[in-house]
């Protein structure tokens, strides 16, 4: 069974999924032109240090033009499609994509991206703090 992670966007509650290792190195490689921005991105968000608007918007805009078009599609949807949304009710969870198609045409960028990057942080914040200058990782005796 993998690991799960709840959280709220906006007022609505959502599941994402763990990452298997493999799903991770695709994302990594995909994205590895800004890793360093992202994490410093992640790594705020984790810290809950709130960046200013225009900084967060200067990051964002930064880490957006480092990665090609084709490659951006492919991290958002494999992060959408490793998330549900509860609809309330007792009536479930439900799939933020279908057939490589988000389900909720109402959805706004901002919403995308706050998922995105909470869906980031659960699957690679262990990688993240493994290059943190202060880690507690032990060499090898």
């Amino acid at each position: 069974m993998s690991a799960t992670y709840k959280f709220t966007v906006d007022g609505k509650h959502y599941i994402t999924d763990k990452m298997n290792a493999i799903q991770q190195l695709h994302i990594a490689k995909r994205g590895a032109a800004c890793l360093g921005a992202l994490r410093g991105l992640l790594l705020n968000h984790a810290e809950e240090k709130e960046l200013s608007a225009p900084e967060a918007a200067g990051l964002l805009a930064s880490l957006l033009s480092m990665i090609p078009d084709e490659d951006l599609d492919f991290i958002i949807f494999r992060c959408l499609e490793k998330t549900r949304i509860n609809m309330g009710h007792d009536t479930g969870w439900a799939e933020l994509t279908a057939s490589g198609r988000l389900m909720f045409e109402d959805m706004e960028l901002d919403t995308v991206i706050k998922i995105c990057t909470e869906v980031l942080r659960f699957n690679f914040m262990r990688f993240f703090d493994m290059l943190r200058p202060n880690s507690a990782a032990q060499s090898p005796e």
